[in-house]
């Protein structure tokens, strides 16, 4: 099956990802899934700036590695988001991809293209890694599916607009690429 076929269930549907709100409360405390990610040893997560990849099932947040203080983006899948999705080889199988495809970003690292600073870690609920810090993905700046993006999101990705000279250099990069 493609794997466009089976990210096509995301569409038409919003995907909280407040990840803190009351959908994962249990009892008085609500449930915070970075917590069940190891990368949470390793990066203090802040806020959500944007989300990436196949129907925008990444979301990106601003971030910063403890060792050194260094900025960073960590790029966090909660595979909850899948529930809707009835078949559970679906599940694992969107799962499989996203990991997949986080896995290629170590294997090919090339200057012009995003450097990881944290290979992908995997809990039962949830897919994270970390790159360089970033604004979001292009899907985010070009206005594509914003409804997807939670309102509360102030970032300056929601006012930023491209230079000329910057869809020319884009462009340029990636076909040197």
């Amino acid at each position: 099956m493609a794997a466009t076929k089976m990210f096509s269930k995301f569409k038409g549907s919003t995907v909280n990802s407040n990840l803190f709100e009351s959908n994962y409360a249990r009892g008085p405390t609500t449930y915070n899934p970075f917590e069940t990610n190891p990368i949470s040893q390793y990066f203090e997560i802040g806020n959500q700036t944007g989300s990436a990849g196949p129907e925008l099932a990444w979301k990106i947040y601003d971030a910063t590695r403890k060792l050194d203080k260094k900025e960073a983006s960590v790029f966090f899948f909660n595979k909850k988001s899948v529930d809707k999705l009835h078949k559970p080889k679906r599940k694992e199988a969107i799962s499989e991809i996203l990991k997949f495809s986080a896995k290629q970003l170590d294997r090919y690292r090339h200057p012009k293209i995003l450097t990881l600073y944290h290979p992908v870690e995997e809990s039962p609920e949830t897919l994270a890694f970390a790159t360089e810090p970033v604004l979001g993905s292009l899907a985010n700046v070009l206005g594509y599916l914003e409804d997807r993006l939670p309102q509360n999101i102030n970032s300056p990705i929601k006012q930023y607009s491209f230079l000329e000279f910057e869809v020319k250099y884009g462009l340029l990069q990636v076909n040197n690429t």
